[in-house]
């Protein structure tokens, strides 16, 4: 059956029950479309005054441009070469010198300000003598523009003093991270003028710590299942807040809070319906309890606890935007943030690389030293590569940031930030691994570094989404992509002129039907170009070096698009439920982007010669080689039977939930005393006989 516009539905459904890492149209929701008058009707009905002033919704901001995703084209086997390439970096040497000379304040801080990650991990607690340090050189406001007493650096300039910090100790790294990109960033990017200017000046200064409120015991990827409450005091100058938020870093230094909660409006039909809000909360407000500190695996100086309110009064101008626009605050939030939060262990990565090395050519194994063993070797390279393919993936993503506030857009850049975490977080865990392998048991002890850069490196992977729910995303995004270009196909069958019907079965037959090795004739298949399969003049700015490998991403690219309009066709309205054909399907997309972020960023770095120019190319024609490996693998996954060890897995799981417990016969079971068994007995005797 061929896919159905409904499919757009059942995706949009899947989106909003994982809501936390969606970005949604959330101006099609129904309780949107509210106005201010149903609101009074409701304000009235609670006994509250309604003549305050109306603040404008994020929804009714003038329209913008959008910097539209790349990521999601991929399904369409579509590729936006103004996208890619080149591959961003700061303007010219003036910048990169003055950018430079603003580090070097913080190099000479962390160079001769001991910060003792060992002690601040038995300790679980950053001193406060550290945060004011921190606090005077200004990292506090890096995201916060200069109008506002911040910084005002770029996403690109963040990252780089990120890795910095997260090379002195991650736990302070995350301790700022979440300050500048999950306190203040609500406030900058929806709060009104007068919220910005009370504000983000202390935030920029330190003198205020911001904390991000929206995980719950209750919701952790769906964030609409929330309890906590705001409803308006009787004089209707409050709104007080009822509820508890788990697992909130900063929460214990926090002057002010960034809280979500639901609240209760009217929509357009006159049915009372819960939608979330978002609110600015002080410390002073009062009826607001700290819990202990978390007893954390890893990063375990930054301060992670939970928070209670008690109807905790906030005046109705601490609101930001309207009371619809929480959900739309909160997942922007997120989508912008979850990248920053991870790409800055790239910095302690580069680490473990150099100590490793001084390790290896220190130690003596069987009369050689370990970094003369190729499967040593080995391992140094992995790490290396890993390190570098994370800088090329962070700073592609970061740096189209960059880009869409530089042109005034607004970035569609949900899909690509997500492919950003998990990547990196992948990656990290990997380096990891290796880190403690080459060290042996000595890793496994907490006299090295390696333990607890391993245990700080899950928390990545798990914090601002986990990797199974970002995948999930990740793959739906790009098919509801694709099924709009695939509906507007059907249409064009089914009622369009004799031409668009012609056209289109043409179309799927040169898309889907043909082999690759048609090369004339309707069957020839415009696949995705690099300029590199055709005599365009565009070839030129490629280097000659890169064109196998451009070719090779050519053709992964048509398959990869092929295979999605198989699933879709086969599947129909319930490929959102094939979850584990969701992640492959999004393992697949992680990679083509990794992919093409390596070759930009190699493709420049050739172009302009720069140092061990040929060493970066090896690095990317090794990755090349693994990730073609690994995708031609999980295209062959989604082509054989369309699941039967998929089907196997779900009829196991089935017993095992049913029984609750592990219940294969063990080795030592009586049933298995083969001796007293006869049947047992007679294969032993056809067994003796053959050995005979």
């Amino acid at each position: 059956m061929y896919p159905s516009s409904s499919t757009i539905r059942l995706l949009s459904t899947f989106r909003k029950s994982s809501s936390i890492i969606a970005c949604a149209d959330v101006s099609q929701h129904p309780c949107c479309a509210h106005t201010c008058a149903k609101r009074k009707i409701l304000l009235k009905q609670h006994g509250c005054r309604t003549n305050f002033k109306r603040k404008i919704s994020v929804f009714e901001v003038e329209k913008k441009e959008t910097l539209k995703s790349f990521a999601k084209e991929i399904y369409n086997a579509k590729i936006s070469m103004n996208w890619v390439f080149p591959y961003p970096t700061l303007e010219g040497s003036k910048e990169l010198n003055e950018f430079h000379e603003n580090l070097k304040p913080i190099n000479d801080f962390l160079s001769t300000y001991e910060i003792n990650s060992k002690k601040l991990d038995e300790d679980a607690e950053i001193p406060k003598e550290l945060v004011e340090k921190l606090k005077k050189l200004g990292l506090f406001g890096m995201l916060i523009p200069e109008e506002y007493d911040g910084k005002g650096l770029s996403n690109m300039k963040f990252l780089k003093i990120s890795e910095d910090l997260a090379s002195a100790d991650a736990s302070v790294n995350m301790m700022v991270a979440s300050h500048n990109l999950l306190g203040a960033q609500p406030i900058l990017m929806f709060g009104n003028e007068d919220q910005k200017k009370k504000y983000l000046p202390k935030m920029a200064s330190g003198e205020t710590i911001a904390a991000f409120c929206c995980n719950e015991a209750s919701c952790g990827s769906d964030i609409n299942t929330m309890q906590t409450r705001a409803t308006l005091s009787d004089d209707g100058q409050f709104w007080l807040l009822s509820g508890e938020k788990t697992s909130i870093n900063n929460a214990d230094i926090a002057d002010v809070f960034i809280v979500f909660a639901k609240t209760e409006v009217v929509d357009v039909g006159g049915e009372i319906k819960d939608i979330i809000a978002a609110f600015i909360v002080e410390q002073n407000f009062g009826r607001i309890h700290i819990g202990p500190q978390e007893d954390k695996m890893g990063m375990r100086a930054l301060n992670t606890s939970d928070i209670i309110f008690d109807q905790t009064p906030v005046p109705v101008g601490n609101m930001i935007g309207e009371v619809r626009d929480g959900f739309k605050i909160a997942t922007d939030t997120l989508n912008y943030a979850r990248l920053g939060l991870v790409a800055g262990m790239i910095g302690p990565m580069r680490d473990a690389v150099q100590f490793s090395l001084a390790f290896n050519s220190q130690r003596k194994q069987f009369g050689r030293r370990l970094e003369d063993f190729e499967l040593a070797k080995e391992r140094i390279f992995r790490m290396n590569s890993n390190i570098y393919l994370m800088e090329s993936v962070a700073y592609l993503t970061m740096g189209k940031y960059d880009q869409a506030v530089e042109e005034d857009k607004i970035p569609d850049l949900s899909v690509e930030s997500a492919i950003s975490k998990v990547f990196c977080a992948q990656k990290a865990q990997e380096i990891a691994n290796d880190y403690v392998e080459l060290f042996g048991y000595r890793g496994y002890t907490r006299n090295f570094p390696c333990e607890r850069l391993f245990r700080d490196s899950k928390m990545l992977s798990l914090s601002e989404g986990t990797e199974d729910v970002l995948k999930l995303y990740i793959a739906l995004c790009g098919l509801q992509n694709a099924e709009g270009y695939l509906d507007k196909r059907l249409r064009n069958r089914k009622i369009g002129t004799v031409r668009q019907q012609i056209s289109s079965l043409f179309d799927e037959f040169r898309d889907h039907r043909s082999n690759d090795h048609i090369k004339k004739g309707f069957g020839q298949k415009k696949i995705p170009s690099f300029g590199l399969t055709t005599d365009s003049k565009t070839k030129t700015w490629l280097d000659p070096r890169l064109k196998e490998c451009a070719l090779t991403i050519e053709r992964l690219l048509l398959s990869f698009y092929r295979k999605v309009y198989r699933n879709i066709e086969y599947f129909g309205n319930g490929i959102n439920e094939e979850q584990i054909r969701l992640r492959k399907l999004a393992e697949i997309t992680i990679a083509l982007y990794s992919l093409l972020a390596t070759m930009s960023r190699c493709n420049k770095t050739l172009i302009l010669g720069l140092r061990r120019s040929d060493t970066e190319y090896r690095t990317m024609v090794a990755h090349l080689h693994v990730a073609y490996r690994e995708v031609g693998h999980l295209l062959e996954e989604l082509e054989k039977n369309f699941g039967s060890p998929t089907n196997d897995l779900r009829r196991i799981c089935k017993d095992l939930i049913d029984e609750r417990r592990y219940f294969i016969a063990h080795p030592l079971e009586l049933e298995h005393r083969y001796l007293e068994n006869p049947i047992y007995l007679q294969h032993f005797v056809n067994v003796k006989s053959l050995s005979e």
